[in-house]
């Protein structure tokens, strides 16, 4: 509800399924500006922490767990082979928000079950409002963190290392809300409701009930074939700030024909680049013609118009299977 895929997400998320001993598979998550990663490879242990793996970024890895970590799928983009998530019974209802995914990715990891991570295969993430945060990323409540954290613990965890872990857990969640409390977005008292809330989750976590998860049943209809819903080539328009309305009206012709279509519209500033995509179904590219698209890039580049616009179908082509430079 809160994330769009990279055209070619799914072929690259699949690909590693190819190796019959994959059980799970998960791509890299980009954040809210359209362009920098949110979360690109991880492992996480029986606390929950994860860190960050060294991966190939131009293909798919097939990694085995190792050292009592798991290979971490992110929920907003991760597939399992269905007949394992079966055999293990799914996802754990005891969760009901946060480390969910982590708790499969845990499981199978115990039974050695390898997963692919594919870097090309993208999703775009956002911050969907609900009643755990708000769409600028600031909690609402810190109950059912702190309840899933401890079951996570009990299923995964020694028994005497659960107070440390929530207690670095608490560290955590405190000093994300005092963040959000000097950006702005929270109060002094806000602070102090959110870490009762989470201190209410942990003390809920206890005494939540965990069942062994039986294996679950053969659905009584297979996988069915989602329709078609483009053909043809991938189209690319590119013009000026000023000339965004026109490009975007063409551009919203050619997805109502049934093809793909992106649309890069650069000021004549060194504004960052920012991707969104259009409620009408098309890739817009907004920013400066002198300005980075990659974060970790210079502030200001000396460049011509078409050589900004090269760079950038360059950097996506392998992501939207781009047929035309321009249009």
């Amino acid at each position: 509800d809160d994330a769009v895929p990279e055209p070619t997400w799914l072929n690259y998320l699949v690909a590693g399924f190819e190796q019959s001993d994959v059980s799970a598979s998960g791509g890299f998550v980009i954040g809210r500006n359209g362009i920098s990663f949110q979360w690109r490879a991880r492992s996480v242990d029986c606390f929950g922490v994860a860190a960050d793996l060294a991966v190939d970024e131009t293909k798919t890895s097939v990694l085995t767990p190792q050292n009592g970590r798991a290979i971490k799928t992110e929920g907003t983009n991760m597939a399992f082979r269905r007949e394992v998530l079966a055999q293990i019974g799914g996802f754990d209802p005891a969760f009901k928000f946060y480390l969910d995914e982590t708790d499969v990715n845990f499981r199978l990891a115990k039974l050695g079950h390898r997963t692919a991570i594919a870097p090309l295969a993208q999703v775009h993430h956002g911050y969907k409002a609900s009643a755990m945060r708000r769409s600028d990323r600031a909690p609402k409540d810190l109950f059912e963190i702190g309840a899933s954290l401890v079951v996570y613990l009990r299923k995964h965890a020694p028994l005497d290392r659960h107070k440390g872990a929530i207690s670095m857990a608490r560290t955590e969640q405190r000093l994300r809300a005092l963040r959000h409390m000097v950006s702005g977005a929270l109060e002094p008292r806000d602070v102090t409701r959110l870490l009762r809330r989470f201190n209410a989750g942990i003390d809920a976590g206890v005494k939540r009930s965990i069942s062994v998860r039986a294996a679950l049943p053969h659905a009584r209809v297979g996988f069915q074939r989602f329709p078609k819903r483009y053909s043809g080539e991938h189209r690319v328009f590119c013009g000026t700030r000023s000339e965004l309305k026109h490009l975007i009206e063409i551009a919203n012709g050619a997805v109502h024909t049934g093809q793909r279509a992106s649309v890069f519209a650069f000021s004549y500033t060194a504004r960052p680049h920012k991707v969104r995509f259009t409620k009408t179904g098309v890739w817009l590219q907004t920013g400066g013609m002198f300005g980075r698209s990659i974060r970790t890039g210079r502030r200001f580049n000396l460049r011509s118009r078409d050589s900004a616009y090269a760079l950038e179908l360059k950097r996506l082509a392998v992501l939207r299977k781009f047929r035309a430079l321009r249009d």
